[in-house]
């Protein structure tokens, strides 16, 4: 349930069908509390809430808050310039943002990266065009925040910061952008 939580987009009724089917003597364990802890983040990053805020140093140092991108369709992606299946994901997220960046969509890539040298040279290596965010502190507080305790996932994010899709592959976040940018 653990894994299964964190990766799919499982609705909110069922998590809660899932979560009141324990029994209460493992609702008594320590993986149950641990399971509990993420439920209750899950529920809090749901399709349909808004994103939580987060104040995270670009490459450059400086503070980035995803207030600022408030207007657009945003990507947030969690990766790390070790994470194999990140960086296999890479090229295809920059051939998105090239598709439509100029279409009122930005990618924003947070990574949980503990090194600074590693994470430049990931992003240098991919050719990554967006912003780029980490606090160089591995798992911190805002992949906690965000329930992420494995790597990749992603949150696509309406003009107005609200969640809308988890962890949608590229090829499917093609086909949303089309319906969600026809205007653009």
């Amino acid at each position: 349930a653990y894994y299964q939580f964190q990766i799919h987009n499982i609705h909110s009724d069922t998590l809660d069908i899932i979560m009141n089917g324990f029994k209460e003597q493992v609702k008594k364990s320590v993986y149950y509390k641990h399971l509990n802890n993420l439920y209750n983040t899950i529920r809090k990053v749901a399709i349909s809430q808004p994103a939580p805020g987060f104040s995270i140093p670009d490459t450059d140092g400086n503070m980035v808050e995803l207030d600022h991108f408030k207007g657009k369709y945003v990507l947030i992606d969690f990766w790390a310039s070790w994470c194999a299946p990140c960086r296999a994901a890479n090229p295809k997220l920059v051939e998105v943002y090239k598709q439509f960046s100029d279409k009122n969509f930005t990618i924003v890539g947070i990574s949980v990266d503990k090194d600074e040298i590693h994470w430049k040279k990931a992003i240098e290596t991919d050719k990554l065009p967006w912003i780029n965010l980490s606090n160089l502190e591995g798992w911190d507080k805002v992949s906690e925040t965000y329930g992420v305790k494995a790597i990749p996932q992603n949150f696509l994010l309406d003009t107005s910061g609200i969640i809308i899709e988890k962890n949608i592959e590229p090829e499917n976040l093609i086909d949303r952008l089309d319906q969600l940018l026809a205007d653009y």
